[in-house]
């Protein structure tokens, strides 16, 4: 068996294998917009198994700049694996992750993700990574209230030179945030294939305070509303941003909105709006990949996370 990293062409084993481990296709497009397309784009993170000429496994990680204590590091989120059934339970998924994370030592520090209930203790066990949290999925009922107007929100196409600077703000508020860049942003949410959103900014003096990303799904016929971003300078710009966000679900008769929210300072404003657990958890996981110590990363209150962070919304 050969590891090697992806080479241009390498996609049409890899949707191919796809498919015949998950019974369902991943689209072309979606593939080259997450792993290409991808501002900080980096292919040497996509690692490969090969039995001579045939594709075995697959284990990749998608990269992001993250800010520790204002200092950026690279960092990425460890996405899609996937192993062809008939090389199952020959530990290639292990393998793979184990040689990507050794071999990137100098250009990876922190890989982070949330793994499902079937791999979580894979990746706790056998590839050093932490569970530092079980992030509740919050939710609130929003059919029949009332919500505030704010004449500071509206609706924008698209993220321009004024989200950098609100990022470049809000920085130094949280000790672990992953950046929100414009360029990033456009393309996580506006240059997405499959999921369309919509973007709230709250905007005073023509500077973008704060913003909030929203998307609509049908789960099984019922409409849900996913607040999937959120970043606000202070509690009123929140307060108006979910006001704002919550009236445009409840305009497209959506009857209840989630969200992830770990910021501590506001969490009395999102009780305000009868934000509550419903039951779901995801595992957030973290591992150290740089020979450099730093406790920070394991403690989940530095981490600012949110949906955006990981790619199921």
């Amino acid at each position: 068996m050969n590891f090697r990293r992806y080479n241009k062409g390498d996609e049409k084993h890899i949707l191919e294998v796809f498919e015949r481990a998950f019974g369902r296709k991943l689209s072309k497009v979606y593939w080259k917009w997450r792993y290409i397309d991808n501002p900080n784009h980096n292919t040497d993170l996509i690692n490969l198994a090969w039995d001579e000429d045939k594709l075995a496994a697959h284990y990749a990680l998608s990269p992001i700049p993250l800010y520790v204590n204002g200092i950026k590091h690279f960092s990425a989120l460890s996405m899609t694996t996937f192993t062809d059934p008939s090389y199952f339970r020959r530990g290639l998924f292990a393998k793979l992750a184990q040689d990507l994370y050794s071999n990137t030592k100098e250009t990876i520090d922190v890989v982070f993700g949330v793994p499902n209930d079937n791999s979580v203790n894979g990746f706790v066990k056998k590839l050093g990574f932490h569970l530092i949290k079980e992030i509740p999925m919050l939710e609130t009922k929003i059919l029949n209230r009332k919500f505030m107007s704010s004449a500071n929100c509206e609706i924008v196409e698209n993220f321009d030179e004024r989200f950098d600077k609100l990022f470049y703000l809000i920085i130094n508020k949280y000790k672990i945030i992953t950046s929100r860049v414009s360029s990033y942003l456009n393309w996580r949410f506006v240059d997405n294939p499959e999921n369309k959103y919509q973007i709230v900014a709250f905007i005073d003096g023509g500077k973008v305070l704060g913003y909030a990303v929203v998307k609509i799904y049908n789960n099984n016929g019922m409409l849900i509303g996913d607040i999937v971003d959120l970043i606000a300078v202070n509690d009123s710009v929140l307060r108006q941003l979910l006001n704002f966000s919550l009236d445009f679900f409840q305009s497209k008769k959506i009857s209840s909105a989630n969200m992830w929210f770990c910021d501590n300072e506001y969490l009395d404003v999102l009780k305000e709006f009868d934000f509550q657990e419903n039951g779901q958890h995801f595992h957030f996981i973290v591992k150290n990949n740089s020979d450099t110590s730093n406790d920070d990363l394991l403690e989940f209150n530095n981490w600012y996370i949110t949906m955006s962070d990981i790619d199921i919304f």
